[in-house]
C-alpha cells in the first residue's frame, strides 16, 4: 500500500528557457497547483506533526502548491540511452512562499552529476553519480499553520536509480505502523497487560507481542512506511562490462550509498517528540550485481542489491477507535526492527537481497 496518493487540480504551469550552449538549457518556470495529499494518519502523526483529527482533516483538504523554479541542465555525454564516456549534470533552485501565491512554503535546492569513462576492453565501462540536496519548511501565515513540506518537495532514496540494496524509497526516514489486533495480547515493558481501549496503548511494548495463542508476532506484521527526509547525498560508482560469448548481454558491478537527513519539528506534546526522536536521518552503502541486455529500446537490467543494514530501532504507530472517532497514537517503546525478519541460514542471507527489473541505466 502507498503511503499517501496526490489529486492535482487546476495546474497551471509558465516556463521560460534560453539555450545556453549545445545540450545546455536553462530555464526559469511556475507552476500553481491546487493539490491534495491524501494520506493515512501516521504519516501525518510524524511527517508534518500533526495527529489530531481535526488538524489532520485541514491537511488533506486542497491547498495551493506553487514554486518558482530555476533550472540550468549540461549534457556532454557521448550517446542516450547508455553513455561510454563524457558527462551530465543538473541544477535546481525551488522557492515557495506568498509572494508564489502558495500554502506550503520552503527552499529546495538539488544538484546531480555523472561522468562516464571507457575502461577495460571493448565497450567497458565505469560510470558515478553524485547527488546533493535540501529543503527548508518557511514559516506558515497561509492556511497551513506549520511550517511544513508538501511530500514531493521531500528527499526520498532507495530503489532501481537509486540505492539498489533497498525497495523504492525505502532508505531514509521510516516508521512502523502496526494493526490494532496485534497490540491485544501484548505488554508494557512492565509486563502489565495492554490497554488497547484508550490512549495508554502507547505504553505498550512492540517487541514482545504474541497472538492469541501465544505464539510470537513477527516482523512481517510490521509495515516500514518512508517519509522523506529533508537532506539528501547519494553517491553510486558501476562498472559495466561486456560477457564473453554472449552477444547483447552484459554484466554490472556496483555500490550505492546514500544518507536522507531530517529536521523534525516537534509543535506537540510528550508521545510525539519521543515518536520525533527516533525519525532521524539515516544512510546505507549497498554492492550488488547485475546483467544487462542491449535492446534497441535501451539496456534491460536486473540489478541485486546486497542490503547489509542491522536491526534498527523504528518508531511504532496504530490507531485505535474511541468514542466512534478514530485516533492515531505513537508508541513510546520503538521496535528492533529487522529487515531480514526471524529467517536464519540461507534464507537470511537471501533476504538481504533486493531484485530491481527497468529498462535503461541507472544513470
Amino acid at each position: 500500500t502507498e503511503i499517501y496518493t496526490l489529486s492535482l487540480h487546476d495546474a497551471l504551469p509558465i516556463s521560460y528557457t534560453r539555450t545556453l550552449g549545445p545540450r545546455a538549457p536553462a530555464s526559469l518556470s511556475y507552476r500553481f497547483e491546487v493539490t491534495r495529499v491524501e494520506a493515512g494518519g501516521p504519516y501525518f502523526c510524524v511527517n508534518f506533526g500533526v495527529c489530531d483529527t481535526t488538524s489532520i482533516n485541514a491537511l488533506r483538504g486542497h491547498q495551493r502548491l506553487s514554486p518558482l523554479t530555476a533550472q540550468v541542465q549540461i549534457d556532454r555525454s557521448d550517446q542516450p540511452l547508455a553513455p561510454t564516456s563524457g558527462y551530465t549534470a543538473r541544477a535546481e533552485l525551488e522557492h515557495a512562499s506568498a509572494l508564489t501565491v502558495s500554502d506550503y512554503r520552503y527552499n529546495r535546492a538539488f544538484a546531480e552529476g555523472t561522468l562516464y569513462w571507457r575502461l577495460g576492453p571493448k565497450t567497458a565501462v565505469l560510470a558515478s553519480r553524485l547527488r546533493v540536496g535540501f529543503v527548508r519548511p518557511l514559516s506558515g501565515g497561509g492556511t497551513i499553520d506549520e511550517a511544513v513540506l508538501h511530500p514531493r518537495t521531500r528527499f526520498y532514496a532507495g530503489g532501481s536509480q537509486s540505492v539498489r540494496g533497498y525497495g523504492e524509497n525505502q532508505l531514509g526516514p521510516r516508521i512502523l505502523t502496526l494493526p490494532l489486533q496485534y497490540l491485544v495480547h501484548s505488554r508494557t515493558a512492565s509486563g502489565s497487560p495492554c490497554d488497547v481501549t484508550s490512549e495508554a496503548i502507547r505504553f505498550c511494548d512492540p517487541n514482545f507481542i504474541t497472538d492469541s495463542a501465544g505464539a510470537p508476532v513477527g516482523d512481517d506484521k510490521f509495515t516500514p512506511r518512508a517519509l522523506g527526509g529533508t537532506s539528501l547525498l547519494e553517491g553510486s560508482i558501476e562498472y559495466r562490462f561486456p560477457l564473453p560469448f554472449l552477444t547483447n548481454l552484459g554484466g554490472a558491478v556496483f555500490v550505492d550509498g546514500a544518507a536522507v537527513g531530517e529536521r523534525v519539528l516537534d509543535p506537540l506534546g510528550a508521545g510525539v517528540r519521543t515518536l520525533a526522536n527516533l525519525v532521524r536521518g539515516t544512510g546505507a552503502i549497498t554492492p550488488g550485481f547485475g546483467v544487462r541486455y542491449l535492446s534497441s529500446v535501451g539496456p534491460i537490467r536486473i540489478d541485486a542489491g546486497f542490503n547489509p543494514s542491522r536491526a534498527e530501532d523504528l518508531a511504532v504507530v496504530t490507531e485505535i477507535i474511541r468514542n466512534g472517532k478514530q485516533e492515531i497514537i505513537p508508541l513510546d517503546i520503538p521496535k528492533r526492527y529487522s529487515p531480514t525478519g526471524t529467517s536464519t541460514g540461507i534464507g537470511k542471507i537471501l533476504n538481504r537481497f533486493t531484485l530491481h527489473l527497468s529498462i535503461g541505466q541507472a544513470y
